[in-house]
């Protein structure tokens, strides 16, 4: 308490004390809970909020700032006293909610250490949310600050608002997995394709949820908003992303998915030197196979308008000059000539 009153006296003289207070104020509350002097850090984080409420244009943002690096800190020493202080300022009507990402942190530690109902407790908090997206992808970090006065130097800023990445998201799946009877798989991929920031950024994991869904019965419609959804995201590039999952794809959704515009962008995009074929290969030939594709006549003449231009697109990337010198292997040459074929009939 020494340091806030001092603080507070040198702040009227120094307008670089007076312009930080509110992300010294946060490092203050952090350094005294992580010394277990929780009570002290409580008292000035009531005193903050009794000045505060009289400057109602700031009150929202700082408030949220303080209370979720309040709650965060508290977490890493007791996740269920994280929980009851939850809770707690959630039930009070003037406090702001906490910063998604202080949220996603905690859910972090839940995992960290199998917490599961926690986990659960959180995450149904937090992902409902309108501005989870925003809040999830939200990057805020303050360099260091020369204050430069009574000892007060080079403070390192708590950051409140910082998610290291998304792999909190995959990390739970992995987790609920393995712990079906506690955690929902799928709950968490159904929400997955509401949340632009939902990415599954492992392979193994996202090979896995593909399995587990393909396990339920009238899951088809979803499995390929999924399968889409996660391609969008993806950091791979579509091809790669469609090759790594087509083994996943059932057949019987073939014609639905070349009819979506994830598939056209995968036939648009691709270049024969950077890009793994397999997926697209792998439909083609399973289509190639039945004639008619439907029954529909009206979709069967959509589906062949859409199939000549993907053949023309794919045929004009493998015949395109700048690749003349390409060696390609005996099956893609094949594949290049039934294109040629197809266009030519």
């Amino acid at each position: 308490m020494k340091i806030y009153n001092q603080f507070k006296i040198n702040s009227i003289d120094y307008s670089s004390l007076l312009s930080n207070q509110f992300l010294i104020y946060e490092y203050l509350i952090s350094s005294l809970i992580k010394i277990s002097k929780i009570d002290k850090a409580t008292k000035i984080l009531d005193e903050i909020f009794i000045s505060l409420r009289k400057n109602p244009e700031i009150f929202d943002k700082v408030a949220q700032r303080l209370i979720s690096c309040y709650l965060l800190e508290i977490s890493y020493k007791d996740l269920n006293k994280a929980e009851e202080i939850f809770l707690k300022f959630d039930s009070i009507p003037w406090l702001p909610d906490f910063t998604v990402s202080s949220q996603l942190n905690i859910i972090k530690n839940c995992i960290l250490f199998n917490q599961f109902k926690l986990i659960n407790f959180f995450w149904d908090y937090t992902v409902i949310r309108d501005d989870f997206d925003k809040g999830a992808t939200t990057k805020s970090s303050h360099n260091s600050t020369n204050i430069g006065t009574n000892h007060l130097t080079d403070l390192l800023i708590y950051e409140t608002s910082r998610v290291e990445n998304m792999n909190i998201f995959t990390d739970l799946l992995a987790l609920a997995f393995k712990n079906q009877h506690e955690l929902n798989p799928l709950k968490f991929l159904k929400e997955s394709t509401l949340k632009k920031s939902l990415v599954i950024n492992d392979e193994e994991v996202l090979i896995k949820s593909l399995v587990y869904l393909l396990n339920f019965e009238n899951s088809d419609n979803f499995i390929l908003s999924f399968i889409i959804d996660q391609g969008y995201k993806s950091k791979l590039s579509k091809n790669q992303y469609l090759s790594l999952v087509v083994d996943y794809i059932p057949p019987k959704l073939y014609t639905k998915f070349i009819s979506s515009e994830f598939f056209k962008q995968c036939c648009d995009d691709y270049k024969l030197i950077d890009d793994n074929i397999y997926g697209i290969y792998k439909i083609f030939n399973y289509i190639w196979g039945f004639q008619p594709i439907t029954p529909d006549v009206k979709l069967e003449t959509e589906i062949m308008k859409k199939l000549r231009h993907y053949y023309r697109i794919l045929f004009s990337e493998m015949d395109d000059l700048i690749n003349y010198y390409v060696e390609i292997p005996d099956q893609l040459k094949e594949f290049k000539s039934i294109l040629k074929q197809k266009l030519n009939a």
